[in-house]
């Protein structure tokens, strides 16, 4: 019953505490070069985007199988049923 509670003052401790050293965390984060990152991600996911492309365009088109028939009561029992012995039931 108390969870929210405790998560509610954690959270908001952890706020405070972020609030009070933002200048430290600003620098910090401006010195990971996050934009050039981020821009690098994206050429490079745009650039295998292509090639998927030119390779699916590539490729022949296959029809899919014959899918099996499912098993069914009556298909079942239209098949011949034998004992051990080998005799028809």
């Amino acid at each position: 019953m108390a969870l929210p509670f405790i998560a509610g003052i954690a959270l908001g401790a952890g706020i405070a505490f972020a609030f009070s050293k933002r200048d430290e965390i600003a620098k910090t984060l401006g010195n990971l070069n996050l934009d050039k990152k981020l821009q690098d991600g994206l050429k490079a996911s745009k650039s295998i985007i292509a090639t998927t492309k030119e390779t699916a365009k590539k490729s022949p088109n296959k029809k899919p199988g014959r899918k099996p028939k499912a098993k069914t009561a009556d298909n079942i029992a239209a098949k011949s049923i034998t004992s051990p012995d080998g005799d028809k039931l």
